[in-house]
């Protein structure tokens, strides 16, 4: 069993995604959250290998999470150049805030086709692109291992050629 750690948002780096690799399943573990930072449970799925179709993954952009991120930083630095102590903490907060959406924005998404159709997405930080890259490799890998034991023509031929290396020694048993 492999199991691969994730965060899924910067401003919640206390909840940690994980995906979990076996040969007979994938479980998936992701936090829910209220505005990216208050935790509210957790999702819980479990794909069985035989269920998956393939495992991409992408880097993209949230265009919207990274406009927001611009406005609430622009805003914030308009609010801390009043100069007040009140206004210039506030104004901190919401420029934080700001920047921890424009990094949220760049995210790495595993894409998890089913055989049915569907697919499951699971987004991370772009600080843990290796980690989701390595779990979509070894989903792939579950995958391939999977097709592989059963493929009857991939099978017949490991029996057939057992089968001859057993009957060589039988013939060279009878021959001594």
């Amino acid at each position: 069993m492999q199991a691969f750690i994730f965060m899924t948002s910067l401003l919640a780096f206390y909840l940690k995604g994980k995906i979990e690799v076996t040969q007979q399943a994938v479980k998936i573990r992701e936090p829910n959250t209220i505005l990216k930072f208050i935790p509210l449970g957790a999702t819980n799925e479990t794909i069985a290998i035989g269920h998956i179709a393939s495992c991409d993954s992408s880097f993209s952009l949230n265009f919207k999470v990274f406009l927001a991120g611009l406005i609430c930083c622009f805003i914030g630095f308009g609010v801390i150049t009043i100069g007040t102590v009140a206004a210039v903490i506030i104004g901190l907060i919401i420029f934080l805030l700001g920047v921890g959406n424009i990094i949220n924005s760049f995210e790495t998404v595993i894409q998890i086709c089913k055989t049915s159709s569907d697919v499951r997405y699971i987004k991370a930080l772009i600080f843990d692109k290796k980690t989701i890259l390595a779990a979509c490799d070894a989903i792939n890998k579950a995958v391939l291992d999977r097709t592989d034991d059963t493929n009857t023509r991939l099978s017949s031929e490991k029996l057939a050629e057992a089968n001859s290396a057993n009957t060589d020694r039988i013939v060279d048993a009878l021959k001594k």
